[in-house]
């Protein structure tokens, strides 16, 4: 089995280059900051009110800003330099720990406790996938993420049925919650 690495070859003016990277990097500071506010704010939340749903999503806001990090080069250039090592497992690591904290959070905010049997063990099975295959990333590395993108999919799917599901079942909220996930991720 051969792989083919397809790499896209521009050429630039100096002058246009420079701009599109200061745009590049405009829009990734204010997805930081943006991320960065929503996270403080969150984790405010959490310790005022108690409630674990906040310290969840506040959970899946800094593996989200430290994937964002990662994805950009900024952690490996600040945190990390001469150490590319590292990256092999800091990417997938990022995104299954947004994964833990997504599920997490949306086992809270929809009430999983409050759902059906079937709703409530499919919610363990994903928890416990998305953790088992946190256990072996550093040992294999980026090698995890042909599992792991499949599973991503399936946690997506599974949120987004439950959120349906909730609020067919009278959950109110939970349209807030399939407002918040859509403008989230479309952004």
């Amino acid at each position: 089995m051969s792989k083919v690495l397809d790499l896209p070859l521009r050429i630039w003016e100096a002058d246009t280059l420079g701009r599109r990277k200061h745009n590049v990097h405009t829009l990734v500071g204010l997805a930081f900051g943006a991320l960065t506010i929503m996270f403080i704010y969150n984790l405010f939340i959490s310790f005022m009110l108690w409630d674990r749903g906040f310290l969840y999503y506040s959970c899946f806001l800094i593996a989200m800003i430290f994937y964002l990090g990662v994805g950009q080069g900024y952690a490996s250039h600040y945190l990390w330099p001469e150490q590319t090592l590292i990256n092999t497992f800091i990417v997938p690591l990022s995104i299954e720990f947004a994964m833990m904290g997504l599920l997490l959070f949306a086992g809270s905010f929809l009430q999983i406790t409050k759902q059906s049997r079937g709703w409530r063990t499919a919610y363990q099975i994903s928890l416990t996938l998305i953790i088992l295959f946190i256990l072996p990333t550093p040992f294999i590395g980026a090698k995890v993420l042909d599992i792991v993108f499949p599973l991503i999919l399936l946690t997506f799917i599974f949120v987004l049925s439950l959120a349906i599901h909730a609020w067919l079942n009278g959950y109110k909220a939970a349209r807030f919650y399939l407002i918040r996930g859509r403008s989230f991720f479309l952004s």
